[in-house]
């Protein structure tokens, strides 16, 4: 197992499913693009000035959730009243949108 390379390399290389490292022959696991996402979006939270919360269940706030997905908050409300195409949850009345949904938001959109 050579460690970073085969992670990297496969990642960038295909995308791969599963396969073996061409460097060192380990079998590479599956990838998984909504787990890479989420990761993706806690490192953003916390590199912001200053940084997004994140609760407990990977929840975020609504102003984060709209700076994540580059959208209006209003967006976001108009989706909670109408057709909810990012789901939410209310966590003591407050609106919270986990990081699982976003991303998968996200990868949704990245596709058309």
């Amino acid at each position: 197992y050579c460690g970073v390379y085969c992670r990297l390399q496969a990642a960038q290389d295909r995308g791969v499913v599963a396969d073996r490292c061409p460097n060192c022959g380990f079998h590479l696991q599956p990838i998984d693009r909504r787990a890479e996402k989420v990761l993706e979006l806690r490192r953003w939270c916390a590199e912001q000035d200053p940084p997004h919360w994140i609760g407990p269940g990977d929840v975020v706030t609504e102003e984060a959730a709209a700076a994540m997905t580059k959208r209006a908050k209003n967006t976001l409300r108009g989706w909670r009243a109408t057709d909810r195409r990012l789901p939410f949850v209310r966590v003591n009345g407050s609106v919270r949108y986990r990081l699982e949904d976003i991303a998968d938001l996200i990868l949704g959109d990245e596709k058309c």
